[in-house]
């Protein structure tokens, strides 16, 4: 999600999901807020254009209603939505994976669920955008009658929220911006009256790499490179529908789920695989079903690609560890990019592990698996905070708060 105009105003606190129990401000709120009990099952929602139409401008605010979970699903070409009139969600508001749409308007209260999900590749181009209107008007806000004396003082029966404010009064978030794969290293900050960043010591950023020169890179134009099919499964080279006009990998005749494409690691890659530090995985992928029936990860997201580290430790153990599953939803036929920050751990390549693989494999029996452009890399230092300057990225809260916090 991006948020534009800096001027936003986002009253959050921390309680297991993000929720807003009180504020703190005395020109906003003087008690607790609560939840109004409303419907947060994102499962059986209706389209946005059902509930209010097939208009996309709104002059008047629009409330959805509590017992009613609206999905922006329908949304999917960056078209632009105008709630001049603001939005109130009472019930639940989803943005499910591949929304594309920019939504502006005045101001948003979240009284009941706000749910954002995508499994998008991060490359800079969010897929949801809101685009924050009406630099003059300011808002109050009157809350639900359950919590109608969080916002009573002598002088006013409402709060305050100030212009352009995003404001969660008692109802819930559940925003997955990125895939689960993706490490995180930002910390959340209280920062009620404190308008300095907070400072993250460097030992808590994730490790680099000394060596940045790749530890993978297969791109199959001539050769299997080190690359096999696991022992029941056939690998062969094809053009057919290519990702890039190229020669791919080609897994087929799979009878078990963890059957896939694998590669043993040699001297060359244990020379270079530092040990607790993080590498971005990445591949192009297309699954079909040759049977016709959909696969489980097209339908229900489920068995979808999965990355795992195969090997035997010093006490003679096998070891299966899973470094990276995809769950997002794609269509059978089409290609696709599974990446992943994947952290390999000092116990994966000490002297005393043996027969270190990494396999690429998930979807159950029958699926065929193409996979092209196979690469492991240190992670790019774009991807990385500032060893100097950590907290130069977090979003400073706007006017609504007024003291600016992180």
């Amino acid at each position: 999600m991006k948020v534009r105009n800096q001027a936003v105003s986002l009253l959050t606190a921390l309680t297991g999901v993000l929720r807003v129990n009180h504020v703190t401000s005395s020109n906003i709120a003087q008690g607790e807020f609560s939840s109004i009990g409303c419907t947060t099952d994102i499962s059986s929602c209706v389209p946005f254009s059902t509930q209010f139409g097939g208009d996309l401008t709104f002059e008047e605010e629009i409330v959805v209603p509590c017992d009613v979970c609206v999905s922006m699903g329908e949304f999917v070409g960056g078209e632009s939505v105008n709630l001049a009139g603001g939005i109130n969600v009472q019930g639940a508001l989803y943005f499910p994976d591949e929304t594309i749409v920019n939504v502006l308007m005045r101001y948003m209260i979240v009284e009941g669920h706000l749910a954002m999900h995508s499994d998008k590749v991060i490359d800079g181009e969010p897929s949801v955008t809101f685009t924050m209107t009406g630099s003059e008007d300011y808002y109050n806000f009157v809350p639900n009658d359950i919590n109608k004396e969080a916002c009573v003082n002598a002088y006013q029966p409402f709060c305050d929220v100030g212009k352009k404010a995003i404001v969660i009064a008692g109802g819930t978030l559940d925003i997955k911006a990125m895939p689960d794969t993706c490490p995180s290293w930002s910390k959340l900050h209280s920062g009620y009256g404190v308008s300095t960043t907070p400072n993250i010591p460097a030992e808590d950023l994730p490790k680099r790499a000394s060596d940045n020169s790749p530890i993978i890179s297969d791109a199959f134009d001539s050769s299997f490179g080190a690359w096999k099919s696991s022992v029941g499964a056939l690998h062969s080279l094809e053009t057919t529908d290519s990702n890039d006009g190229t020669p791919y990998l080609q897994i087929t005749k799979r009878s078990r789920g963890w059957q896939g494409a694998y590669i043993t690691f040699d001297a060359n890659h244990f020379a270079r695989l530092e040990g607790d530090t993080t590498y971005l995985f990445s591949t192009a992928v297309r699954l079909t079903s040759p049977s016709g029936t959909p696969s489980d990860c097209s339908s229900t997201r489920k068995n979808c690609v999965s990355l795992k580290l195969h090997y035997v430790d010093s006490a003679g153990n096998y070891q299966w560890i899973t470094l990276a599953d995809d769950t997002g939803s794609h269509p059978d036929g089409n290609w696709y990019t599974f990446q992943a920050a994947v952290e390999f751990e000092d116990r994966f390549v000490d002297d005393a592990s043996k027969y270190v693989m990494l396999y690429v494999s998930g979807p159950e029996i029958g699926i065929d698996i193409a996979l092209d452009n196979i690469a492991l890399v240190p992670l790019p230092a774009s991807m990385l905070p500032s060893i100097d300057d950590p907290c130069g990225d977090l979003f400073v809260n706007g006017d609504a708060e007024g003291f600016g916090t992180y």
